[in-house]
């Protein structure tokens, strides 16, 4: 069990499991869409119908005890976003009346299940914009707690803030904030936001429905329409919004270079945490070309007007026409076209992101970015790499593309001799290139920007009742959350347990804008000493890691767009 539920971290910790279209999980209550659709400033407060209900801004709330924190579940942030909302910058949300009791977990966004035996089929709902919300059962501060608000990974084409961790257990959630948020103390908030094409179709014709505003980064949007409503509404909750860090994993840290970069979502926030991704966007004239190419392919390829024609699909019908894809050197899922993700869009993303954390736009505010030390491992669970020539081999064929002097200087670089196999050079190989060294060149943008800006490298190996496992791509979200202790007949080894806690605090000192208590001293970026922090047992900090193999790596980086 352990074992299906780390494989789970495969995927970005992004698979979901089981559930058909349709289904709530378990008994989730939504208000009805069709209520009274007056502005919230406008929704009618009345009493408060128990003590312990938090009045938002369209209706009262309940939770339900949690651990050492109260949890709120599946609070809707936005209308729904279908219909004439569909492919549309999202709307507040409506009223209800009475209270809602957000003490069940709701609906995950549209996506294509991939692991487990429902593989490759369609799970989760269109009108999914909703956010969790754990309070500490503590008093506030003078101000309020510090607030914590993560964004999911999945390549922006799977995963939700309602992701089971264990899927016998529908009730679990993989990214359940009861120890951060009792631990901070803080207020931990997730939430989902729209993906594939349903939060990231780009094509011609909507850019020329949007008439110069935003275009394609529905998700995005969703994403900052939930900041916005942490702003609005957080104080309820004991939360303070002007002490707000995002933080989020694979895709979820892309998202959160995005925000950072994006001149109307960064007030929204303080600080920023990026785990295992990239500060990177596509040119919007590329999304929309493909977006073209694979709409014209689709059964409205020759509607007269195919936007309305994909309006008027159903959500099924539409993630069977633009389904997504990944990929990851030569291991791919999904259409070779059918990727998904941040647009340069020139509203919302004005430009690359990193150029624009460089370019001092971001300045003032606070970066920790970071990856594991073995980030491929999993991806490559499969992959046969046997022998020094399997190596040689797998590089040329990934690398080859660059030209045959980046393959040499791998090839240079990589001694498979200096790792316990040649498979394990291959995963060094990719997890430096598209994790490792990418997150020390962010972190030395950020510090050239003017942001505070500090590196993390995650090197803890667990220990599972199937033996010592990888430090994988996604396995630190375990440690984050506490959730090691959340898999049922497992006890924690107690170095695991000691890293878990060891995050956590150093994930909410930094949410409080106060590292000056922590065990170990965590300095800011510098390119000279290049410090960095290593979460293992024990914990240590330490300068120029992966140095040599970084040095390689950089330069390259402006050949790929980022």
């Amino acid at each position: 069990m352990l074992r299906r539920a780390l494989a789970l971290v495969l995927l970005c910790a992004c698979g979901d499991d089981g559930g058909d279209t349709d289904d709530l999980t378990p008994d989730a209550t939504m208000p009805d869409a069709s209520a009274d659709m007056a502005s919230p400033g406008e929704c009618t407060m009345g009493d408060p119908p128990s003590a312990d209900a938090v009045w938002t801004e369209t209706g009262w709330v309940t939770g339900a005890a949690a651990g050492e924190a109260t949890r709120y579940l599946s609070i809707p942030f936005a209308a729904p976003p279908v219909g004439d909302l569909r492919f549309r910058a999202p709307e507040r949300a409506a009223c209800w009346d009475g209270v809602f009791e957000a003490t069940s977990i709701g609906p995950r966004c549209m996506q294509v299940e991939a692991l487990g035996a429902s593989a490759g089929s369609i799970i989760g709902e269109e009108d999914c914009l909703t956010l969790n919300v754990w309070v500490p059962n503590a008093e506030p501060p003078a101000g309020g707690f510090p607030v914590l608000f993560f964004i999911h990974g999945g390549a922006f084409i799977q995963g939700s803030a309602n992701q089971p961790l264990v899927a016998a257990l529908p009730s679990s959630l993989f990214y359940e904030g009861r120890d951060l948020a009792a631990a901070g103390p803080a207020v931990v908030v997730s939430a989902n936001y729209r993906l594939g094409p349903f939060g990231f179709l780009a094509h011609p014709d909507l850019t020329a429905e949007a008439a110069g505003g935003s275009v394609s980064n529905w998700g995005l949007q969703d994403q900052r329409a939930a900041l916005e409503w942490v702003q609005r509404n957080i104080e309820g909750f004991g939360g303070a919004p002007e002490q707000v860090t995002i933080f989020g994993e694979s895709a979820g840290a892309v998202s959160v270079c995005a925000q950072l970069a994006s001149a109307g979502s960064r007030d929204l926030f303080d600080g920023a945490i990026m785990q295992s991704g990239l500060c990177t966007a596509e040119p919007i004239a590329t999304a929309e070309a493909r977006g073209a190419t694979r709409v014209a392919g689709s059964v409205c390829g020759d509607a007269a007007d195919a936007i309305a024609c994909l309006r008027g699909l159903t959500a099924t019908e539409l993630l069977e026409e633009l389904p997504g894809s990944t990929s990851v050197g030569s291991i791919s899922t999904g259409p070779s076209d059918g990727a998904f993700g941040p647009v340069q869009d020139g509203v919302f993303l004005e430009g690359l992101p990193s150029a624009v954390i460089a370019s001092g736009d971001a300045s003032g505010k606070r970066l920790v970015v970071g990856a594991n030390a073995e980030e491929m491992a999993l991806f490559f669970a499969g992959v046969t790499v046997d022998t020094e020539e399997d190596f040689e081999d797998a590089v040329t064929m990934g690398f080859s593309p660059f030209g045959s002097e980046v393959v040499d200087g791998v090839l240079a670089t990589y001694d498979p001799g200096d790792y316990p196999t040649p498979k394990d050079a291959l995963i060094a190989v990719y997890g430096d290139f598209r994790f490792v060294c990418s997150a020390r060149l962010t972190a030395q943008r950020a510090a050239e920007g003017g942001l505070e800006s500090r590196l993390y490298h995650f090197r803890r190996r667990p220990v599972t009742p199937m033996g010592e496992q990888a430090a994988s791509h996604g396995i630190e979200l375990l440690y984050v959350f506490g959730t090691l202790n959340d898999f049922p007949g497992f006890t924690p080894d107690p170095a695991d347990a000691a890293v878990s806690v060891s995050m956590i605090d150093y994930w909410t000192l930094f949410a409080a804008g106060d590292l000056t208590g922590a065990p170990t001293a965590w300095p800011t970026y510098d390119d000279t000493t290049r410090e960095v922090l290593v979460f293992d047992d024990p914990l240590e900090g330490t300068t120029d890691l992966r140095g040599a193999e970084c040095d390689f790596w950089i330069p390259l980086y402006e050949t790929v767009g980022l």
